[in-house]
């Protein structure tokens, strides 16, 4: 899943000059991957550093959701709440296929 994840930043990137990231993580599954396998959390850890010291793309840990999908044009991701409120909204959703790098 962190490979996934770096080659989308990695996609991103590359397109700045034509579209933004706006990456907001999943809350509830920080605590588990923490507990269950800590050397996994340590290395996620790095890349959310990684992510936020590059300063290209927008990081936002905070809990408003509607905010975040009023922002955004479109969503790409994994299956989650947010897809639902894309959705309602009439915004384009596209669910990544972690098996694709």
């Amino acid at each position: 899943m962190l490979d996934k994840m770096r080659s989308v930043f990695q996609t991103f990137l590359v397109n700045r000059d034509e579209v933004a990231l706006l990456w907001k993580p999943y809350p509830i599954a920080e605590e588990p991957v923490e507990r269950i396998c800590p050397g996994l959390w340590e290395k996620y850890q790095k890349l959310v550093e990684e992510y936020q010291s590059e300063g290209w793309g927008i990081y936002d840990d905070t809990e408003e959701m509607e905010l975040s999908v009023a922002v955004c044009d479109a969503y790409y991701g994994d299956r989650s709440c947010m897809v639902r409120l894309f959705m309602e909204k009439g915004k384009p959703v596209m669910l990544q296929n972690v098996e694709i790098i």
